[in-house]
């Protein structure tokens, strides 16, 4: 992992160091504390070298040329 961190909701985000994709954690719970997989939520052809969660929950990251990415909205049920 190339840089990570972790939301005031708990959700762990990263930046893998090889393919630079950005990962969020799955599966923490009280009982599996270091959670179960890494899932990739990499935007179509964009690359990651650092990542940030804001306290109000927004992620932010910078892609390998320099520009700042910023993901709005989060859902956390799978849709229909």
């Amino acid at each position: 992992m190339a840089d990570l961190d972790v939301g005031r909701d708990g959700i762990v985000w990263g930046c893998t160091a090889e393919s630079q994709q950005i990962v969020v954690r799955k599966g923490i719970t009280p009982d599996e504390i270091s959670g179960t997989s890494w899932e990739d939520s990499t935007p179509l052809n964009v690359g990651c070298t650092n990542i940030a969660v804001c306290t109000s929950g927004h992620v932010w990251a910078v892609d390998q040329s320099g520009q700042l990415m910023f993901r709005q909205g989060i859902m956390t049920s799978s849709m229909d």
